[in-house]
């Protein structure tokens, strides 16, 4: 399944890329803190592969410029807009991965900012089973 992961933080992009390629999925990492150089990879990865099915999003340091000003209003419905704005597909099941409690009950609670689902980073370990439990049920839906 080809799912692209946007985060700013190195290390976590490449423990969830690893635990998704045992798993077999073709994933794709971002790098969220350059948000222009991240949009231009994320446009040539859809160009190439199509839509992803699942787009992981961390909730920190993302939408800002190369002078880090902020593109979008930081919030969930900030975030999926601009992605959405930028050739995210509607079919692609969103998922926001972040350690900011407030934002991913903000998404859970909030139904109509469409996240298939918010899960808390909280210790990576516990944060990256339920991220994974969580891709398993959007690879069934």
């Amino acid at each position: 399944m080809f799912i692209l992961y946007a985060d700013d933080e190195k290390i976590d992009r490449e423990l969830v890329e690893a635990a998704l390629l045992a798993k077999g999925h073709q994933i794709f990492c971002l790098d969220s803190s350059k948000s222009e150089e991240m949009t231009r990879r994320f446009k040539t990865l859809c160009e190439q592969y199509g839509a992803p099915a699942i787009f992981i999003l961390d909730g920190h340091n993302v939408l800002r410029d190369t002078a880090g000003n902020k593109l979008f209003d930081m919030t969930p419905l900030g975030m999926v807009s601009w992605l959405r704005q930028n050739g995210l597909s509607s079919t692609s099941k969103v998922i926001l991965y972040s350690n900011d409690d407030a934002l991913v009950e903000q998404a859970r609670t909030n139904r109509s900012l469409n996240f298939f689902e918010a899960v808390p980073k909280s210790g990576l370990n516990g944060g990256l089973l339920m991220l994974l439990k969580a891709i398993e049920r959007a690879t069934k839906s």
